[in-house]
């Protein structure tokens, strides 16, 4: 299926709405909804989930912004290298989210990120796989932001009141 396909709400296939895996069932920000007309999205917990608790996403960290392309990247390519900006890139770290060409050639391009390779140093190359193809060439001029899925690592807000 292609990921610029709109579809309607699918059947949620957990056991129960209040139980939870440690192995991904559905894609991140999957909608179900109850028979009742109740919504809810699939999400990945960054802490133990609380029914009842508001939830929002992570912070953004700015060190995955403007990051530099280290080589030049052709046009069709899928596999996009940059240089980390300042904070290491884990397992699984931004699988459903998007990779966006943020400056100079290329800009505006933004595609899926289909997977990563993990880098433990924080100034390391990391190489995102995307869906799709390059459809204009990366220079070492161009910069790249990568974007977490807004369903991934979910915490809880806390809402001051005075």
């Amino acid at each position: 299926m292609s990921v610029n396909t709109l579809s309607g709400y699918t059947t949620i296939a957990m056991s129960g709405l209040y139980e939870g895996t440690s192995t991904q069932q559905h894609s991140l920000g999957q909608m179900g909804m109850t028979s009742d007309g109740r919504k809810f999205r699939y999400v990945k917990a960054g802490e133990l989930l609380v029914t009842g608790d508001l939830y929002q996403n992570a912070a953004v960290s700015t060190n995955f912004v403007s990051m530099a392309v280290p080589a030049a990247v052709a046009i069709g390519e899928s596999a996009i290298g940059v240089t980390l900006g300042g904070t290491a890139v884990t397992a699984n770290l931004f699988d459903e989210g998007y990779l966006v060409v943020s400056a100079s050639a290329g800009i505006g391009q933004q595609f899926p990120i289909l997977s990563h390779t993990v880098q433990t140093a924080t100034d390391g190359l990391c190489t995102f796989t995307v869906a799709g193809n390059l459809a204009v060439a990366l220079t070492t001029s161009s910069t790249i932001t990568v974007i977490m899925n807004g369903k991934s690592y979910v915490v809880k807000k806390y809402i001051y009141r005075p």
